[in-house]
């Protein structure tokens, strides 16, 4: 019931008169009952108001993301006039242009290009406000269709073979493999062969054995396989190859040697040794009989090698033992023979008394991975080493273009006074490494040539890397612009090296072949393969046979032989010197600009290898021998880079067995 002339407050009326209420200190009608006293102060009670919380800030908007770019070229390499097609992709960019001539260009696209000279290009992405531009680089290399376009040079050099012995059935295989004809390499003759000190003719066979005894290519060898009566002579027989096998086993391997058949020695061996018994039927002569009559085998205990003695079947009136077979280093072993009717008995531990493996050679089932290489790419049958002498002046040879007056091994050479062909690079500022392997005979000490040269090497040390660095190198970009590859021992394809006590051991030429392989191989498959080129050579010929006369050249420097032996003195009548090469050597020559199938007829030393170093870099000559040489642009086609793409060789075969003893 409402009561006339009285309305009740709205809620929010209600709420002002509280307020006001409280603010005068009445009394609400809600019944708080302290009144003011007359003169004091009301208390103030107030309710406290409270501020909301604000809203969160919003996210700041993402940050704009930065532009990618990649850019390629296909091919990467070309010839003057042709093309190349730059690929490039790009993500979150704003713009993108590419340099020389290109412009502004699609996010992601291709275009041909045909550049003069090589060219650098460079794609610059630009993204949002804020971001960093994204590049990226491609080059394109033309090949100017000269020496020029080789940037990068390999070359390596294994040991004592001649051309006969290894590519003296090249133009079979060419011929039978459609790369030509036979008469397209001048290979082993038919009816080649040598004779015998007592007259036997030795005809040249296909080897069956992986491994051989050494052959002796020493300078007065060298000079008697040129012309055995004659040695001084510059009549070119070739008749001392198998003479000079036959002395050097007789020599090397000598025990004893006594009249009569029957006889009794002490030997003391320190490794495991097969001892050899041969006969004569005159005391007065030395036709020794061509095989061993009968071998005693002798362990070392201690000694890591596993003993191996050839099958001799001894005939009837001959007995050979060795008392005790099973010794302690250093051990004393009685050795006992009889040969009934013998005129002269020798003990030796050489089974190859007849110089036979002289006049052995391999084939392309063989050796398949050179053959193949040497078929496809580009040989010489007219390539020789530098000097009719051993290993280390022809060595010397390759680095030099002189020994400085030597035929034998020189020792170390003055550098400030004999240049090698690094000092040139050096000098020049082209970069060059030698790769090395460690001699397990000389542990610790870099197994190359190079330390010959002193103090040169000794400060360049650092550009002497293990062989294991060439791979890394192939593989990471950082190949040096000319490389030598040292060989390594054991894998170097040198004739000998025959553990003593086992026919089974010494460096086996299939094992050598693959081990190069790999090099060649993985040069082929590299990046490098666009500009580089892979020299294979051998440093001498070995002591074995070889049809092709030694040819006149110049003088290094017109120094005379300077360490002369007294047999060198008593039998080389008129001294030789360095007027003439050594025998015929195998050659490789491996590059995308090699000529398809080619043979070279121009006479050259390996010092043509220096001479192709020079002209390419445009550095001086070393000596007047490098200077003669040809510079070896006639294995290459430099305009249409016979090939771009490289074939793929065949994996080295390594079935052949290696036992010296069997030779045929």
């Amino acid at each position: 019931m409402r009561t006339p002339g009285f309305s009740f407050p709205t809620p929010l009326k209600l709420s002002i008169l509280l307020i006001a209420v409280a603010a005068l200190g009445l009394t609400t009608a809600c019944g708080g009952s302290a009144a003011a006293s007359p003169g004091a102060t009301a208390p103030v009670s107030t309710t406290p108001i409270s501020t909301p919380t604000p809203p969160p800030a919003p996210p700041p908007p993402p940050a704009p993301a930065a532009p990618t770019a990649t850019l390629t070229a296909n091919p990467a390499t070309i010839q003057v006039g042709q093309s190349a097609t730059l690929s490039w992709q790009t993500q979150n960019a704003t713009s993108v242009t590419i340099d020389n001539g290109v412009g502004t260009v699609a996010a992601s696209d291709s275009r041909t290009m045909t550049p003069a000279q090589t060219t650098t290009y460079t794609l610059t992405a630009t993204g949002a406000s804020g971001t960093q531009p994204a590049t990226a680089t491609a080059t394109v290399t033309v090949n100017p269709r000269d020496i020029t376009s080789i940037n990068h040079i390999i070359f390596m050099l294994q040991e004592n073979r001649s051309f006969d012995d290894y590519f003296g059935q090249l133009g079979a295989y060419r011929a039978a493999n459609g790369y030509g004809a036979a008469s397209d390499v001048d290979g082993l003759p038919p009816g080649a062969g040598n004779r015998t000190d007592a007259g036997q003719v030795i005809a040249s066979y296909h080897f069956r054995t992986a491994c051989t005894e050494n052959s002796d290519p020493d300078w007065l060898e060298s000079h008697g396989d040129y012309n055995l009566s004659d040695p001084g002579s510059n009549l070119f027989v070739g008749d001392g190859f198998v003479h000079n096998g036959q002395g050097q086993a007789r020599t090397n391997g000598l025990v004893t040697e006594i009249t009569g058949g029957t006889g009794t020695l002490t030997v003391n061996p320190r490794h495991t040794t097969n001892y050899y018994l041969y006969a004569d039927a005159s005391a007065a002569t030395e036709n020794y009989s061509s095989l061993p009559l009968a071998v005693v085998s002798v362990v070392v205990t201690g000694d890591p090698i596993a003993p191996s003695a050839p099958s001799v079947s001894t005939p009837a009136g001959v007995s050979f033992t060795g008392t005790p077979t099973t010794v302690a280093p250093g051990q004393a072993v009685t050795l006992t023979w009889n040969a009934a009717g013998a005129g002269k008995t020798m003990v030796n531990t050489w089974y190859d008394q007849l110089g036979r493996r002289a006049m052995g050679y391999y084939d392309g089932g063989d050796l398949n991975y050179y053959y193949f290489l040497a078929s496809n790419f580009a040989t010489s049958d007219r390539w020789f080493s530098p000097i009719s002498s051993n290993s280390p002046p022809n060595r010397l040879f390759l680095y030099a273009a002189t020994t400085h007056g030597h035929v034998h091994d020189p020792g170390t050479l003055d550098s400030t006074v004999v240049k090698n062909i690094f000092q040139l690079l050096d000098a020049a500022g082209i970069s060059w490494k030698v790769y090395y392997t460690i001699d397990p005979n000389i542990p610790g000490v870099p197994h190359t040539a190079l330390t010959r040269f002193q103090p040169f090497a000794q400060d360049h040390a650092a550009n002497l890397v293990p062989v294991s660095q060439y791979f890394t190198d192939l593989q990471s970009g950082t190949l040096a612009q000319v490389s030598f590859i040292e060989e390594l021992p054991g894998y170097d394809e040198h004739p000998g090296a025959t553990l003593p006590g086992t026919v089974h051991a010494g460096n086996d030429i299939q094992d050598g072949a693959q081990y190069v392989s790999t090099f060649i191989d993985s040069f082929m498959q590299s990046k490098y393969w666009a500009d580089g080129v892979f020299f294979l050579t051998f440093d001498e010929g070995g002591g074995f046979y070889d049809h092709v006369s030694p040819q006149a050249t110049v003088s290094p420097d017109g120094i005379a032989p300077l360490d002369l032996l007294p047999k060198d003195i008593q039998w080389i009548v008129p001294q030789g010197d360095f007027t003439r090469t050594g025998y015929r050597v195998p050659l490789l020559v491996v590059s995308p600009f090699t000529k398809k199938s080619y043979v070279s007829h121009t006479p050259a030393d390996f010092t043509a290898i220096d001479k192709f170093i020079e002209t390419r870099f445009g550095l001086p000559n070393l000596t007047a021998r490098d200077a003669a040489q040809m510079d070896m642009t006639e294995f290459f086609d430099f305009v249409d880079m016979p090939w771009a793409g490289p074939p793929t060789p065949p994996k080295q075969d390594r079935s052949l067995q290696c036992n010296y003893t069997n030779l045929q």
